[in-house]
């Protein structure tokens, strides 16, 4: 079995066991391949995944503790913009302080995760595991890996649509 076949195989064995409700995750535990489905299916917006984490700067006395949750392509960015505005805002003058001196290779940044990751579905997953059920499992498939009709390309109707049809 080929990556893309253990792939598509994947996706249909994380969407029926994904809970519906907030569980706990052990990224750890999963295979790469296990890895990328989840990446996967998160960027096509069918699990939510939340993770809390305390970042800390150099010479700042106090850090900054946040709990995102991800979903979608942008997921990640989207969840951190709002918190780095903010973290910006408190940290921007010992950041410019301490940006002149290079002597020290210590890193100003350290990021730790706190507690345990939770994934959960999402109501698109919720339906995708409805059509997997179903028999729908190549429209899921292609969703997730945007293949077919998915893929982005501009398709021609075949038929007009009705509400094209002027007369």
């Amino acid at each position: 079995m080929n990556a893309n076949d253990a792939i598509e195989t994947l996706v249909g064995q994380l969407l029926r066991s994904v809970p519906e409700t907030w569980a706990d995750l052990d990224p750890p535990t999963l295979s790469a391949l296990q890895e990328q489905t989840l990446f996967l299916l998160t960027a096509s917006g069918m699990i939510e995944r939340r993770v809390t984490f305390r970042l800390r700067m150099a010479a700042q006395p106090d850090a900054v503790e946040a709990t995102i949750s991800i979903t979608g392509e942008g997921g990640l960015a989207q969840a951190m913009q709002f918190l780095i505005k903010e973290t910006w805002n408190d940290w921007r003058e010992g950041f410019e302080n301490q940006r002149g001196d290079d002597s020290d290779d210590t890193p100003r940044f350290h990021c730790e995760r706190v507690g345990s990751e939770q994934w959960r579905l999402t109501p698109e997953g919720v339906m995708a595991r409805s059509d997997l059920d179903n028999g729908n499992t190549a429209t899921v498939i292609d969703f997730v890996l945007k293949k077919g009709s998915y893929d982005g390309k501009p398709r021609m109707l075949l038929v007009p649509h009705p509400f094209l049809i002027f007369g």
